[in-house]
């Protein structure tokens, strides 16, 4: 910043205060750096929102190898890091130590100047390392890889000196998105999955981060909008047209109109850019929320024959139950997408009563074979149901943009139509 106030200084020594022109070509430029940057990191936000919300909320008893899941329990932790002058107990923090100092400048008229800046003479983080814990269970957290977010923040001030930390208080309640590793020994980034320890819950952090990246996005549009706008209006200032520049307007508003129409006439074609864009950007997330069900629903499908095989020397009452099951399967398989997305409601009713069952009698649960494929099956429905969810939603928000004022028009005219979502309801 300092750079720019001693360029502003020097324009408003040399013209007698500023000149017209070259206020409205920075605050334009910088209005479209403003909005592009924010654009750019909506674009980047949402992508990264998408893959933690395919992680599927689960309990640690059910988890299995390269699961990517979100977990929720209390941290524990033998040796917590405490935070340097504060004193805190934390998992994680980060410090600094800044001194103020004073600035003297000299201008090329022989005039002085002083400011005031915080140079930092001391910093350091560190983290500790720790295991969550649910119930009876418990998973190390690869304390050294992780993103900590939510962190608390404290400031003292000393004179010229001023302490000040960010760090995740211990003990308390803790949610980690991640992927489980080798042995499911320890929670870890994996692929395209990052590591993040919060104190929220899942819908807390999600939601609040649907909501930055909304206020984010709009506020990039209007930016975007402003700084074409004000360099169309400083090209109008400099080229003097469509109305020449008087010396008497100090700031011409005629050019200053020209500008809004010119850069809202710029502004269309890069909105219908963008609009593609969403529209492509959401079809694509529909197609890969499929994609991760799709896997999800082929391993339910190759675990059905050894239910039927197991379950049927055990439940001889529900026999009925497993050939609907089996008959469901077969119905699935041979039909495709469609097929899949008409049996799920019915097929999702049938586990679930087998499933009850065996949970309603512990002796059913007690037999080794049975034990297994119901923990695999238990399993495996957690993750159906949530990667069902996700594909619900993301068919509603890719039907709600392609049937939303303006982008419908875009939408009819590149042919991007309405999707079908899953309905438990549905049956076969």
């Amino acid at each position: 910043m300092e750079p720019m106030t001693d360029m502003l200084l020097a324009m408003e020594s040399a013209h007698g205060g500023f000149d017209p022109l070259i206020v409205v070509w920075i605050a334009g430029g910088l209005f479209l750096l403003v909005g592009l940057l924010l654009r750019w990191s909506v674009r980047r936000a949402a992508a990264r929102l998408y893959i933690l919300g395919k992680a599927t909320p689960m309990s640690l008893a059910l988890v299995n190898v390269r699961d990517d899941v979100w977990l929720r329990g209390a941290a524990r932790c033998e040796q917590p890091c405490s935070v340097p002058f504060f004193g805190r107990q934390c998992l994680f923090f980060a410090y600094k130590l800044e001194e103020r100092v004073r600035k003297t400048r000299r201008n090329s008229k022989g005039k002085t100047s002083s400011s005031y800046h915080w140079k930092t003479r001391e910093s350091d983080s560190a983290s500790a390392p720790f295991w969550l814990v649910e119930g009876e269970r418990s998973i190390a957290v690869d304390h050294a890889a992780a993103s900590f977010e939510g962190s608390e923040s404290t400031t003292h001030r000393e004179g010229s000196w001023r302490h000040s930390a960010h760090f995740f208080p211990y003990p308390g309640e803790i949610t980690v998105v991640g992927t489980i590793g080798e042995k499911r020994a320890v929670l870890e980034p994996h692929a395209n999955i990052p590591l993040i320890v919060m104190r929220q819950t899942r819908d807390q952090y999600l939601q609040s981060a649907y909501r930055a990246q909304q206020w984010k996005g709009r506020s990039g549009f209007v930016l975007l909008w402003l700084g074409l706008c004000g360099l169309a209006a400083a090209l109008s200032i400099g080229t003097g047209w469509p109305l020449p520049r008087t010396p008497s307007e100090p700031f011409p508003m005629a050019d200053i109109f020209t500008g809004l129409l010119a850069g809202s006439a710029l502004f269309m074609p890069l909105s219908l850019i963008s609009v593609f864009n969403t529209l492509i950007a959401c079809r694509n997330r529909v197609e890969n929320a499929w994609h991760q069900l799709d896997v999800d629903l082929k391993h339910r499908y190759d675990l059905i024959p050894r239910l039927v095989d197991v379950a049927g020397g055990y439940m001889t009452h529900e026999k009925q139950t497993l050939q609907r099951i089996a008959a469901l399967r077969s119905e699935a398989i041979s039909g495709g997408r469609d097929a899949q997305i008409g049996t799920e409601g019915a097929m999702a009713g049938q586990l679930a009563t087998i499933i009850a069952l065996a949970e309603d009698y512990p002796e059913l649960d007690a037999q080794p074979p049975l034990a297994k494929v119901h923990r695999e099956l238990v399993a495996i429905e957690e993750k159906i149901a949530h990667g069902r969810n996700t594909y619900c939603n993301t068919v509603e928000t890719y039907n709600n943009v392609v049937e939303s004022f303006p982008t419908s028009v875009v939408a009819g005219a590149f042919g991007f139509g309405r999707k079908v979502g899953i309905s438990l309801g549905a049956s076969s």
